[in-house]
Order: C-alpha cells, then sequence, then structure tokens
C-alpha cells in the first residue's frame, strides 16, 4: 500500500456520494433484548469499512449476500461477524492483511473499538453510522447500551481563515448569514469546531490590496455562526497591525468562549497546548507551531505572537502531555508556504519527526491548497488542507479545499468525513462539485 494516499482528484472523487449534514437529535434510543431471560442491549457497533484507496464510499449489504463477495473480518472476531450478518461470506484476515491486499478494494467488517485512522467507514444500506446512529443496524449484544451523544465527540477541522480583503468587502456586501449560507449547516451538531484564523481584528480596518490584512469586529461573529470553539493562532498575518492588534483579537476570544492555541500574549502562552475534554473522560491535545516565522510574526519573551516551531520544545511539550494521560495529540504547523500539491520535503522531515516524538496527527495550516496526505507509522499527516474562509481563485487549486468531521471514542479517532469546499467567483464559499 503506497503511504502516500491520495491526492486533490482522487480526494473528490471519494467526497460525492452522501453530502449531507448530520442532523441527529440529541437522544439515543437503547433496544433491548431477551436472551434465556436475560436483558440484553445493542452494545458495540459493528461498522462496515475499507481503505482509502478504494474509491466506492458505500456497499449494500444485499448485493454482498447476493453476490456471494468475501468481506474481510478480523482473526478472532468470525463468531461475533457471523452472528451479527449470519449470511455474509467471510474470510478472517489480520489489520496488516488487509492493508497490505485488500486496502484498495476489500470491505473490513470490524467493531468500532478496532478502527484505525487509516479506514474509512462506508454507508452501508444507505445509512452512515455517524449520522444515522439511531436506525444503525449492526450490533454485537452485551449487558450495556451502546450511547452515541455521551461517547461520541465530533470535532471539525479547517483550513486557511482570513475574512480580510475581497473575502470582507464580500461579506459586507451580502453579510455574514449570506456570505456562509452554502455551509453552516455543516457546522452546527459538532462538539468543536476548529478554525485557523490568520487575521487580527482593527478598529479602522479598510480592506485592501496586498498583504498587510486586518478585519472588522463585526465580521467576527461569523465565528459565532459556525459555532467555532477553537481558534488556532500559527498564521503569519496576525500581527499586520502590530501587536495591541494582536492582544486585543486574542481577548475577543476568549471573551466570546472561543479557546486559542499556537498563540498568545506572550512567549510562555504561545507555547501552551489546548487540551479539550471528549466524551467518555479522555483528553484531546493541540498544539500549534510557526515553522520560520517569515514575517517577525512569532512571540519572544513578553512579545505576543505565534509559537516558533523547535524540535526540542515539541518534543518537550508532547512529552509532558503524554504524562498527563492525554489521549491523542493534533500537531498543526504553519510551514513555510508552497502552492503545490507535493509537499516540500522540509515539511515532510518535520511532520514525520512529530509523529516520532508521539504526536498522533500532524497537519499544515498553511496550505492554499489541498496538499497530500499520508500515513506514518500507522498515523495520519495532511500536509495542507487548502484555502477554507480567503479571497484567493487566481487558480483552481486555491480555490478547492477540505475540511474534515472527526470523531472521537475512547479517545482515538474512528471515522474521518472529508467535506470539499470550492470559492466561488463571487468569493462566497459552497460545497464542491462533482467536477470541482
Amino acid at each position: 500500500m503506497s503511504q502516500t494516499l491520495f491526492t486533490l482528484i482522487g480526494c473528490m472523487l471519494w467526497s460525492c456520494q452522501f453530502n449531507t449534514p448530520n442532523s441527529n437529535s440529541t437522544t439515543d434510543s437503547k433496544a433491548k433484548f431477551k436472551t434465556n431471560n436475560v436483558t440484553q442491549y445493542n452494545t458495540t457497533p459493528w461498522l462496515w469499512t475499507s481503505g482509502y484507496l478504494n474509491f466506492n464510499d458505500s456497499i449494500s449489504t444485499s448485493d454482498l449476500i447476493k453476490n456471494n463477495q468475501t468481506v474481510y473480518v478480523l482473526k478472532g472476531t468470525e463468531s461475533n461477524a457471523l452472528e451479527i450478518e449470519p449470511k455474509i461470506k467471510i474470510k478472517a484476515i489480520t489489520l496488516n492483511e488487509f492493508k497490505s491486499k485488500y486496502y484498495s478494494s476489500g470491505c473490513l467488517f470490524l467493531p468500532i473499538d478496532s478502527i484505525t485512522v487509516e479506514l474509512k467507514v462506508l454507508v452501508s444500506d444507505s445509512l452512515y453510522f455517524f449520522k444515522d446512529y439511531k436506525r444503525w443496524k449492526w450490533f454485537q449484544k452485551g449487558n450495556l447500551a451502546f450511547n452515541f451523544t455521551e461517547s461520541v465527540t465530533k470535532f471539525t477541522h479547517t483550513g486557511v481563515t482570513a475574512l480580510t480583503r475581497a473575502t470582507g468587502s464580500c461579506i459586507d456586501k451580502v453579510g455574514i448569514e449570506g456570505f456562509i449560507s452554502n455551509i453552516k449547516s455543516y457546522f452546527q451538531t459538532s462538539d468543536y469546531v476548529h478554525i485557523s484564523n490568520e487575521v487580527s481584528i482593527d478598529s479602522n480596518c479598510f480592506f485592501k490590496p496586498g498583504m498587510s490584512f486586518c478585519s472588522k469586529s463585526t465580521h467576527f461573529e461569523l465565528f459565532k455562526a459556525l459555532h467555532v470553539n477553537v481558534v488556532e493562532l500559527t498564521g503569519n498575518h496576525n500581527k499586520d497591525y502590530g501587536a495591541t492588534t494582536f492582544i486585543k483579537t486574542y481577548e475577543w476570544y476568549l471573551t466570546h468562549g472561543i479557546k486559542p492555541f499556537g498563540g498568545g500574549r506572550n512567549e510562555t502562552e504561545s507555547a501552551q497546548p489546548l487540551i479539550l475534554n471528549l466524551k467518555g473522560g479522555e483528553k484531546l491535545a493541540l498544539i500549534g507551531f510557526n515553522e520560520s516565522c517569515p514575517s517577525g510574526e512569532c512571540s519572544k519573551n513578553t512579545v505576543p505572537g505565534a509559537q516558533r516551531y523547535s524540535e526540542q520544545n515539541a518534543k518537550l511539550i508532547i512529552s509532558d502531555l503524554k504524562s498527563k494521560g492525554v489521549n491523542y495529540i493534533m500537531v498543526g504547523v504553519q510551514f513555510n508556504e508552497s502552492d503545490h500539491y507535493q509537499p516540500l520535503p522540509k515539511q515532510i522531515e518535520i511532520a514525520k519527526k512529530l509523529i516520532d516524538l508521539g504526536a498522533d496527527m500532524v497537519y499544515g495550516s498553511q496550505a492554499h491548497v489541498i496538499q497530500h496526505v499520508e500515513f506514518y507509522k500507522n498515523k495520519i499527516i495532511y500536509y495542507g488542507l487548502g484555502n477554507f474562509l480567503f479571497d484567493q481563485i487566481h487558480s483552481r487549486g486555491v480555490r478547492q479545499a477540505m475540511f474534515m468531521d472527526h470523531y472521537f471514542y475512547k479517545g482515538r479517532i474512528v471515522g474521518t468525513k472529508h467535506w470539499y469546499t470550492f470559492m466561488q467567483e463571487n468569493r462566497i464559499p459552497s460545497l464542491a462539485p462533482y467536477l470541482e
């Protein structure tokens, strides 16, 4: 299996199957079953998965049975699999066998506890588990009922945001609701919404061409409309209008319940990771770095700004988080910019080093185009997510971006849904049409 899994075209092909936002209410049904006078419940959901190199996003169990198609299950789970779906033809293998032999075409049926980040959760009989959990049909029975709303955390993860220049002028023209009308519904049910905002508020902000960016305070109401509660401050433009604007903007986030990371009012604060509570009691940590601070945007001593990357600092922070029992560590890096799908050699070097040091996911928050995604040591690296809310339209690549819904269960990611956006000529973002 190739470790570099998908570039832009492949990603777009995979995104077209079920573009509907999550619309579940907040209570789970708890089905009971009597077996030999013992009450049992739907305890462990089983999910149908495949590899990301498989362009199919869905399966039909009736077709699997009709066509006598082999479904792979993990060794030791055969009896449970057949109890749940008795008519399928199964073959027991190890996860490594599946990844090496069947990753691009096979279907792996397994309990949620066994899912790894390398597996793509499929739509099964028109049901997507993370949206349709109330109607889910495939459960292993046991003594305790599975409760989705109390055990699964949804974390929405976005790319570059800069509410300035033509983006800011567009918001002035159509209003916040008009600007986000095509994407707002996808952000309403997340437990956490991350945004990487590169621009600070200036009270005299006037949008103009060039590379010195400011935002209007009224436009930051957009973050509340998208339910943003996590902001990354590793970007290159947060101090374009000086340290005072950075500090005032930082305090705006705090006042409005948005938790910053990757930058701070001084060097100590910028180095603080953000630790979030996951359902079930586990912990997720986010760390942010700027690779080289080309515009003097990094913090030092009492000077505010982004946290400058150093391997030594990364090692100390990750080690400390591990010692505190944090279950999952995500690291965002504002790498040196490149508008190419292929990451720069230094990006690859730093990202892999962070995985070596103990990070569970590394992503680039700098890229104005979607860059490669790679699995390394069974961990995932997103080298660049593209422009989420930024005005660039000078090439097809900068108009394309992705955001993700990561689903955490027992401190691990057990599913990720990738959504793809396209910046229209009028600077209003929308879900990407198939050909874009």
